[in-house]
């Protein structure tokens, strides 16, 4: 062959190449996307779960109440914030995610 004819034959064969890895790139940026779709469907269900929940109990006796849960009350000022509401609520979602990864 000559010196023109191997040029274009490694140009094809590196177009191809480039060609496949392209689609090789695309196929595992879809199955991730595919992946973070499915997780934002899940964690959407679960906020509407939450949400339904706490409509029809209305307010959970305990939560905001605990003995950790900071409150000031002033004239025309209110301040509250839920530090041992928060740590609890933390806690309880670590175990049941815990236990659904199992």
């Amino acid at each position: 062959m000559s010196g023109k004819g191997r040029l274009l034959k490694r140009a094809s064969s590196t177009r191809s190449r480039r060609r496949s890895g392209l689609c090789e790139r695309k196929r595992v940026e879809v199955g991730a996307l595919t992946e973070l779709g499915r997780l934002l469907l899940i964690m959407g269900a679960v906020l509407l779960v939450v949400g339904f929940i706490l409509l029809l109990f209305g307010r959970v006796p305990f939560v905001g109440r605990l003995p950790g849960d900071i409150l000031i009350k002033r004239e025309g000022f209110t301040f509250y914030f839920p530090i041992a509401t928060s740590i609890l609520i933390s806690v309880i979602l670590s175990l049941l995610l815990y236990l659904f990864r199992r």
